[in-house]
């Protein structure tokens, strides 16, 4: 029964689809929070293989087990959204904040349990360059929106918001108060 504009805020590919919707319905949207958020726009500072690598054993579809044992489960169509997301409008003025991890992505689980194929070696160097990519991803969409900040400096890993929830919740009460 609430009525907007609203405050979004969304971790991860939720972040990536609360992108997309502020963009898709910006009378909707007054402000937006994304937490350490899938930025499809990363895919432009990639290679084809590099790319591949990251939608296929990192952003996949859930495995046919996964499946079996939870038949509801829902997962993305990253293809498709990568198509929505690069002829979305460009985010109107409004109460932005990212946060993301300072910390790079852990493959090694990965590389071990035989989803990503490559070595440790060029696994850390894949994290690496995967992280940069996507922080500047990042960078590059809060520069398009006037006032908007990207913070950093966070101490923490992928699940911010677990690790540190002070900080979310001060960027969404900053966000929220900002919007009224």
């Amino acid at each position: 029964g609430e009525r907007g504009p609203y405050v979004v805020v969304g971790h991860s590919l939720g972040g990536a689809i609360a992108k997309l919707y502020a963009s898709e319905y910006p009378r909707e949207v007054s402000g937006l929070v994304l937490i350490d958020y899938l930025p499809y726009q990363a895919r432009n500072a990639l290679t084809d293989e590099q790319w591949r690598l990251w939608k296929d054993p990192l952003l996949g579809a859930p495995s046919e087990q996964a499946l079996a044992m939870y038949p509801d489960l829902e997962y993305n169509a990253n293809q498709r959204n990568f198509r929505q997301d690069s002829v979305a409008p460009p985010l109107k003025p409004m109460p932005f904040i990212v946060l993301s991890a300072d910390e790079p992505y852990d493959f090694l689980p990965l590389v071990e349990d035989g989803s990503l194929p490559m070595t440790a070696d060029e696994a850390i160097k894949f994290s690496k360059l995967l992280f940069r990519a996507v922080v500047d991803a990042r960078a590059d969409l809060v520069s398009q929106v006037p006032g908007a900040r990207h913070i950093t400096d966070t101490d923490s890993d992928h699940y911010l918001h677990q690790e540190q929830p002070q900080l979310v919740i001060d960027s969404v009460r900053e966000v929220v108060e900002a919007a009224r």
